[in-house]
């Protein structure tokens, strides 16, 4: 239905295996590819071996170290967490848009039962855009068992009214499918960032100067 948005993050890289620990710790060649040299060790998974590494670093060091910590921060980090963010609320208003629609749809339904019963015709009055956003004009529709579904790209689809309340809960399933994976993408993102705060701290302490 809907394209799965991505985003581009710090990828952990190393040989250390152990990347499930729950350290607060960072591998700073996942991060900081020109400082993996002269930072904390790729392969260790602690934070005390990290703490050790950078303890060893000389204050000029330490120094350049915290500003490319801050840059990076600031540049990368914090922009891909708000894209990612920006993201998931789109798909949010999306899903919430496709729930409004299938409630329209189940109304027009019950009053067609209604009107079956009564053996009445049911019409509809609307308003329709006259291709300016603020200029519209009414419109009555005439037939409203069957309505036209926007299946994406701008393309809008014929559909009878029991098989476009069909649609649109399977689009619903799909975007709260996305939804979940860019809100799992803005998680990791976030627990990076307070890593990263998490280390440039650490340097912070122990002293820069």
């Amino acid at each position: 239905m809907t394209a799965s948005s991505s985003t581009t993050t710090a990828r952990r890289t190393g040989s250390s295996s152990s990347s499930t620990s729950t350290s607060t710790s960072i591998s700073s060649s996942a991060l900081f590819p020109k400082m993996s040299n002269r930072m904390m060790s790729s392969s260790s998974s602690s934070s005390s071996s990290n703490n050790r590494s950078t303890q060893q670093l000389t204050p000029s060091q330490r120094r350049e170290a915290l500003l490319e910590a801050e840059a990076f921060l600031e540049e990368r980090m914090k922009g891909d967490l708000r894209d990612q963010i920006e993201r998931t609320r789109r798909i949010a208003a999306e899903i919430k848009e496709v729930k409004k629609q299938q409630l329209q749809l189940q109304e027009i339904q019950r009053k067609h039962r209604l009107m079956d019963i009564a053996d009445q015709d049911f019409e509809m009055e609307t308003l329709v855009n006259l291709g300016i956003s603020t200029v519209m004009a009414k419109a009555r529709v005439f037939d409203t068992r069957r309505v036209f579904v926007e299946c994406g790209l701008g393309f809008l689809v014929e559909m009878e009214l029991d098989k476009a309340v069909a649609f649109l809960k399977e689009k619903e399933k799909h975007l709260t499918k996305d939804f979940d994976l860019e809100v799992e993408k803005s998680t990791k993102i976030k627990a990076k960032v307070h890593e990263m705060m998490y280390y440039m701290q650490h340097l912070q302490q122990i002293g820069v100067a």
